[in-house]
Order: C-alpha cells, then sequence, then structure tokens
C-alpha cells in the first residue's frame, strides 16, 4: 500500500512537471519542452515527437532529445522499427527489452544504444494518424499501467498542438488563396454602363514599366483570350479610319458591344450612335435605308 502510495505521488509529480514545463509554449518550443521534459521525468536516454509522413510512411521529427542533446533533422522511413506496429496498430507499443533483437532491420536502433521502447501514435479529430510520440531508454523500461497512463496524458498534449499547428496552416493557405482571388479580381474589376448611365470605368493593377492601358474604350469586352485579344486589336485598327466595318455573327456573340467599341474609340464617339434592327428592314429598302442610296 505504501509502496502504491510512492507510486502514484512520483507519477503526479511527473504530470505536474511536463505541464508546467510546457504551458508557456506553442509550436517548435513546445515540442522541445514536451521530450526534455519527458525524457528527464521518465528518466529515459531519449524522447521525440514526429510528423508522419503516410504518402511515403515516414516519421519527421519535430524534436528529439537524445542523452543531454539535441537530434536535428531526424527523419526515417517506419518499415522494420518499433514505431511501424504504434503507426499501423494506431495504439500504444511498449517494448519493454531486447529492442535490438526484435528490430534488426531498424539502423538507429543499435547506435543508440536501446534496450526498451515506448511509442503511441497522435490521431487527430478526423482519425487520421498526424504523427507519434516515443521514448528509448538504454535499460529495460518495466511495464507499468500507471506510467503508460501519463505518458498517454503527454500523447494528448501533443496531439492538441499538432492539430492546432495544422488548423494555422491551413488558415494561412485559405488566407493565401483568398489573398490571390481579391488581387487577380482587383486586376479585373469592371463597372459596366447601366441603366443609370454609369460611366464604365476599368481598375488595372500597376506594373513598374508597364504600358498605359489601352482598354479604356472596351470596357464592356472582358476578355483575354488570344481570339477576343485579336478581335480588340481590329477595333484599334478600324477605328481610326472612315471606312464602313461590317461586323458578323451568331446572335449572342456580342456584336453589338464591338459597335460601341469601334464608335467610342473613333473620331465620332461625340455623335450619336445610331441602331438599326436589320432584320426588321425590308430587303428592298436596305440600301437606302442604311447608304442612302436605291438599289441599282
Amino acid at each position: 500500500m505504501i509502496q502504491s502510495s510512492e507510486y502514484q505521488l512520483k507519477e503526479e509529480a511527473i504530470l505536474r512537471k511536463v505541464v508546467e514545463g510546457t504551458a508557456l509554449f506553442t509550436g517548435n518550443r513546445f515540442f522541445r519542452a514536451l521530450v526534455k521534459n519527458l525524457a528527464e521525468s521518465l528518466n529515459v536516454h531519449g524522447a521525440w515527437v514526429t510528423e508522419y509522413d503516410e504518402a511515403n510512411r515516414r516519421l519527421r521529427a519535430q524534436a528529439f532529445w537524445l542523452g543531454s542533446d539535441w537530434v536535428d533533422q531526424y527523419e526515417y522511413d517506419i518499415r522494420g522499427t518499433p514505431c511501424e506496429p504504434a503507426i499501423d496498430s494506431q495504439a500504444l507499443v511498449h517494448i519493454p527489452d531486447k529492442a535490438i533483437e526484435l528490430f534488426p532491420e531498424d539502423p538507429d536502433l543499435a547506435p543508440m544504444n536501446a534496450v526498451s521502447y515506448m511509442g503511441i501514435p497522435l490521431k487527430g479529430a478526423d482519425r487520421k494518424i498526424l504523427g507519434h510520440l516515443a521514448v528509448l531508454d538504454t535499460k529495460p523500461m518495466p511495464p507499468r499501467k500507471r506510467l503508460q497512463a501519463v505518458f498517454r496524458i503527454f500523447a494528448a498534449r501533443a496531439t492538441a498542438e499538432m492539430q492546432r499547428q495544422k488548423a494555422i496552416r491551413q488558415l494561412r493557405e485559405s488566407e493565401t488563396q483568398l489573398r490571390r482571388l481579391f488581387e487577380g479580381a482587383m486586376d479585373k474589376i469592371r463597372l459596366l454602363e447601366g441603366e443609370k448611365k454609369i460611366p464604365a470605368i476599368t481598375i488595372e493593377r500597376d506594373q513598374a514599366g508597364s504600358a498605359p492601358c489601352e482598354h479604356r474604350h472596351f470596357d464592356e469586352i472582358i476578355g483575354e483570350s488570344p481570339k477576343i485579344t485579336e478581335a480588340l486589336a481590329r477595333v484599334r485598327q478600324v477605328a481610326r479610319t472612315n471606312a464602313s466595318v461590317l461586323i458578323t455573327g451568331e446572335t449572342g456573340t456580342g456584336k453589338e458591344l464591338f459597335a460601341r467599341a469601334i464608335h467610342r474609340a473613333s473620331l465620332r464617339q461625340g455623335k450619336p450612335m445610331i441602331r438599326l434592327n436589320c432584320a426588321a428592314l425590308p430587303a428592298n429598302l436596305i440600301e437606302s435605308e442604311l447608304f442612302g442610296h436605291e438599289k441599282g
């Protein structure tokens, strides 16, 4: 009974130390504080927290405390390591002894003199694995339920921080996408003429060294396809002359828009533009109405 109380007090002290040691930090500083305090509290040789790359089945350490120093840029394939069953089973895995003999394909266990191991996956709200938390030691690590319970609490704290970082990344990505959409929209804002005769304007983003915008007469025509660009080039060319222009096209293709564009860019822009419904004119009167003389 006395021994049980001593274990409980010791584990409560461990939990309090880790909570206090990580309470003031976020991000990588949180992970560093977590694994260092975890290793010292459990009196183990090393502790690390990783991010899981599911596509390549690799783990990338966010923080790794080993012995008395940090291991930077630690990344590895989980195949043949004690981390593999932890990831695949999505459950805590405890190797109390003989870790090297049980996982001979792991190239890092022997250099680290690893004898025991404990690892647990970090799962998000959607049950997908975000990463994992693990410890190893150079001596056996006897199974103790309370020790595993405390370890799970540390894992929960690591999971919460990893989810927070993921949410921040997603928020920043969304903000970047919205910013790009907004900037793109500002490049192409058109205020078309309406029934109240609001002047048509185009707002173009200034670019260093770029020529002044030449679209001031073509505000109602929106588009940058090769065909539109070619058509507008022809409009600019013919608008400077007194030549008659024949605009052909199917219904709904914007023939009147191009006619107005030619008129606005011409020397006659200050005069009224007269629109006629040619389909309503008798065939024998078209030449008289349009060109001022009778057929023949």
